[in-house]
């Protein structure tokens, strides 16, 4: 909990540096499934509500969800999440809009989000829309270790792979700034 409201003081000091959030753009990831990494979600979440209530519309923000921990069997609260033992707030709620979910977040659909390709057929709400001014948010949360990131328990991306996107996108000039 102290790294994520490190991180969410970062974000705000981020934040505060620009007046225009109109060309700001985040990705929120949680990448484990299961219920027994609740957690995960529970982070992922942090970062939406937090976005939410600093006014950010959800076309600029990407959620990506591996599952609805909210409403797995085993979870006793069932349709809620909760991050504190005293279950004060519900972090999952009504207004959330998870773009990614599943079977739809794997290892391509991760970094062909974050390069701009996509199907011809392709959803407009779950496009990236950044631009050569775009400042980008990326936060992932789930298993991993030194040069790998862990998705859904099937797939590895190592941070070559992320290396040659970032380079790809700067290229393609689809942002000026980036905090991963």
């Amino acid at each position: 909990m102290k790294i994520i409201c490190l991180l969410l003081t970062l974000l705000l000091t981020l934040c505060a540096a620009v007046e225009d959030y109109s060309n700001n753009f985040y990705v929120i990831l949680s990448s484990s499934k299961f219920y027994f990494n609740y957690r995960h979600s529970s982070n992922a979440l942090i970062f939406y509500r937090y976005l939410k209530e600093m006014g950010i519309p959800d076309d600029q923000i990407v959620l990506m969800l591996p599952e609805n921990h909210a409403c797995n069997p085993r979870n006793k609260y069932g349709g809620q999440l909760f991050v504190t033992l005293d279950h004060k707030d519900n972090f999952y709620c009504d207004d959330i809009e998870v773009d990614f979910k599943g079977d739809d977040m794997g290892f391509d659909a991760i970094l062909n989000l974050l390069r701009g390709r996509y199907p011809l057929d392709y959803p407009e709400s779950k496009k990236l829309k950044t631009n050569k001014d775009s400042r980008l948010f990326i936060y992932f949360n789930g298993h991993g270790g030194e040069n790998f990131f862990k998705i859904q328990d099937t797939d590895v991306l190592q941070s070559e792979d992320l290396g040659n996107v970032f380079a790809e996108m700067w290229q393609k000039s689809l942002y000026k700034e980036t905090l991963m």
